[in-house]
């Protein structure tokens, strides 16, 4: 198997394809290991772009940027190539395409994880590797409490939010897009119908309570199924 197809399945070197045939369940008890956060704390990123390897992106927005405990990482390198900007490594090899040069790279510090700072999230989602994305929890509700909360500029910061995974030509974004779009459908929130209506604050609210509640993210669904 091509190494592009055994990192996208978060296949490992010691893995032997007689295992994989004889255990139904290999991909989702790999998926499972691999799903967990890097990053515990929700307003230290805006997306999680999620993968089955484990190596999961993190996007960052301004707005939520003062808001997080992370540091601007200062050894990274960037060079353009064939026109476009690309972060690449100490020997020029190319890592990941950025949006623009006020892209930055911050980091936490506990755990070493790295986290873009970027005004173009649609630009990561389109260009980006990933099988699922979570919205950050910080600006939507208490997962202690359980409770929706509305922090003061959190609507005006979900609505852009929104719109990046809308806009969004990834079928990825495109299926988590529909996802936020059914929920609370025909429930108290549902004040609009037809394929116009927007997605709303609440609907991203209670879409992420009730996604944290899910451990079966991984099933045999369709393309055409919501994650």
């Amino acid at each position: 198997m091509p190494k592009t197809m055994a990192t996208k399945y978060g296949l490992e070197i010691h893995d032997n394809l007689s295992a994989i045939k004889n255990d139904v369940g290999f991909f989702y008890k790999r998926f499972k290991q691999k799903y967990r956060r890097l990053l515990t704390n929700d307003k230290d990123f805006t997306l999680e772009l999620k993968r089955l390897n484990g190596d999961h992106v993190y996007l960052i927005s301004q707005n939520d940027l003062a808001e997080s405990e992370l540091k601007e990482k200062t050894d990274v390198h960037y060079n353009y190539i064939d026109g476009k900007l690309w972060r690449v490594d100490a020997l020029g090899h190319r890592i990941y395409q950025v949006s623009s040069e006020n892209d930055k790279i911050y980091v936490n510090e506990a755990t070493g994880v790295e986290v873009i700072k970027t005004d173009n999230l649609t630009f990561y989602l389109d260009n980006l590797d990933y099988q699922n994305i979570e919205i950050s929890r910080a600006s939507s509700w208490d997962p202690t409490t359980g409770d929706v909360n509305i922090p003061a500029g959190s609507e005006q910061r979900i609505d852009e939010v929104i719109e990046a995974i809308k806009s969004s030509t990834n079928k990825i974004a495109k299926r988590v897009y529909k996802y936020y779009k059914n929920v609370g459908i025909d429930d108290e929130i549902d004040e609009t119908e037809g394929e116009e209506s927007e997605v709303t604050y609440k609907q991203v609210a209670l879409g992420n309570k009730e996604r944290s509640s899910i451990d079966e993210h991984f099933t045999d669904k369709t393309d055409d199924e919501v994650i």
